[in-house]
């Protein structure tokens, strides 16, 4: 038993490999500053992952933080950048269904998505134009068209933005004379 322990400590160390076929994993990260403001910071991250199959995959998060005072930063959803009784996400939807279409998003061609919900909207980032929502593969297409990306112009969403928090800060970047 003991002879056994000492072997298997050896092999460790000496850069020990299961017996059988052996996968070369990978799993990598990496992210975009989109855009910094005084008060917002929007961030694309892509993780990357390989385990073995036919191929890897990626996948788009977009975190975005904001900060009213410079003291506290917190992270911000999209239901939060719009006034809850306005219709600013149902724009987004529409928008996104739209320009998806237009780009030929097999999934949506099919209409095998027909809608989407907060959670298919919460990859996104802040630009000087509006907002940019991520797609990646198999969420609105096959691997084999890629990721998707749209850009919902600001213009569209003027009046529906939270009139408090980051709605505001957003609101400064996109409809401010000085912009």
């Amino acid at each position: 038993r003991r002879q056994r322990q000492m072997c298997i400590r050896d092999r460790v160390k000496d850069g020990f490999r299961f017996p059988g076929p052996s996968f070369d994993w990978v799993s990598e990260s990496d992210f975009e500053l989109v855009l910094v403001t005084s008060n917002l910071v929007s961030l694309r991250f892509l993780n990357y992952v390989f385990t073995g199959g036919a191929h890897g995959n990626y996948v788009f998060h977009g975190v975005n933080y904001y900060s009213d005072d410079a003291k506290s930063v917190r992270e911000f959803h999209l239901e939060e950048v719009f006034d809850e009784k306005s219709s600013g996400i149902q724009i987004c939807e529409a928008e996104c269904l739209t320009r998806l279409r237009e780009q030929g998003a097999g999934y949506i061609d099919d209409e095998s998505v027909i809608s989407f919900d907060e959670d298919d909207l919460s990859a996104f980032t802040l630009c000087d134009a509006g907002l940019v929502f991520h797609f990646s593969p198999y969420h609105v297409g096959p691997y084999s068209q890629g990721a998707f990306h749209v850009l919902v112009p600001a213009e569209p969403l003027r009046g529906t933005l939270s009139r408090s928090g980051a709605g505001m800060a957003i609101e400064r970047i996109w409809f401010s004379t000085s912009h």
